[in-house]
C-alpha cells in the first residue's frame, strides 16, 4: 500500500514541477532519457526499504568445465543444452546479437556488468530483475565477461 501512495505523490508532484517550472521539463528529459540512471542501486535500496522477501541458495553443485581466453572474457566449454545461471543478481540493461558473440545479454551489478554471450535462447526480458534462476541456454560454448 505505501508503494502505491509514494507512487502516487512522486507522480503529482513531478506533473506541478512540469507546469510550473518550464526548465525543469527539459532537466527532467535529460537526466532521464540522455543519462544512464543506476537502476540496480535504486532497486537494490527499495528492496532494502520495503521488501520482506528471503534469498535462498538455488544451486549448491559444483560445475567441470574448460575454459579459454576469448576478447576480454572468457569462453567455458559447457554441455549441449547447458542452462545459464543467474551469475549475480541485477538488472537486464541490454538483449542483442553481435556477430562475435551470438545472442547475447547484459546483467547490471551493484559490482559491475556481467555479458553472457553465445546463447542459444533467452529466458529474461530488458529490465528485468534478476536474483536466480537462468538467464537462457547454450549449445557447447558460453561466453561471460565481468566489468
Amino acid at each position: 500500500m505505501i508503494k502505491i501512495e509514494i507512487t502516487t505523490l512522486l507522480t503529482i508532484v513531478l506533473l506541478i514541477l512540469f507546469k510550473s517550472d518550464s526548465t525543469f521539463k527539459d532537466k527532467f528529459y535529460h537526466e532521464v532519457y540522455e543519462t544512464s540512471l543506476p537502476f540496480v542501486e535504486i532497486n537494490s535500496h527499495f528492496e532494502g526499504l520495503f521488501s520482506n522477501r528471503k534469498t535462498n541458495m538455488v544451486m549448491s553443485n559444483i560445475i567441470d568445465y574448460d575454459s579459454e581466453e576469448f576478447m576480454n572474457g572468457l569462453i567455458y566449454r559447457v554441455d549441449e543444452d547447458y542452462l545459464v545461471p543467474v551469475l549475480k543478481e541485477g538488472l537486464v540493461t541490454y538483449i542483442g546479437y553481435s556477430d562475435i558473440y551470438g545472442n547475447i545479454v547484459k546483467v547490471s551489478s551493484m559490482d559491475g556488468e556481467i555479458t553472457y554471450g553465445m546463447l542459444d535462447r533467452i529466458d529474461v526480458k530488458l529490465y528485468d530483475y534478476v536474483d536466480s534462476g537462468y538467464i537462457g541456454s547454450c549449445h557447447n560454448k558460453l561466453y561471460v565477461e565481468e566489468k
